[in-house]
């Protein structure tokens, strides 16, 4: 029986062994998935944490782009709505002149007008006195002869 006995001694403790080194190698494995789950979440933060900073990054530059892009407009805006504003005062001031000379114009022939009517009107007058005078003349004449 002593040899049932070292056999069994034998196998348990082989078994104990066994079970310990069974142990030891999840225990390991456990905590090398452990340390590799740790690197994985770390990388998927930093990598979560790069994408954040990047999208932030491309945000803030497409804000800035947009933000210059606009100002440009409104700086040619601007200029054109200058531009618009000379030639609209510059159209006015033409325009101003020209109703000037124009109404200067009309009034010079106004005058030149009545002075025509003033002239043909003595000589209508001296026409017709002349022609009167003429005629009294005449009938005098014919009245004496």
């Amino acid at each position: 029986m002593g040899n049932a006995r070292e056999r069994m001694a034998d196998t348990y403790e082989n078994t104990k062994q066994t079970m310990s080194s069974a142990s030891d190698k999840a225990s390991t494995m456990a905590q090398n998935a452990k340390d590799n789950m740790a690197e994985s979440m770390s990388y998927g933060r930093d990598r979560a944490a790069n994408a954040y900073e990047e999208g932030k990054q491309k945000i803030n530059m497409a804000s800035d782009m947009m933000s210059e892009k606009l100002y440009d407009a409104k700086d040619s805006m601007g200029g054109a709505m200058e531009y618009a504003k000379d030639k609209a005062n510059n159209a006015y001031d033409g325009t101003r002149e020209r109703m000037k000379m124009a109404s200067q114009r009309t009034y010079d022939v106004k005058n030149k007008v009545k002075g025509a009517m003033e002239y043909g009107r003595d000589n209508a007058g001296d026409a017709y006195y002349g022609a009167k005078e003429q005629m009294n003349v005449v009938g005098d004449r014919a009245y004496d002869a």
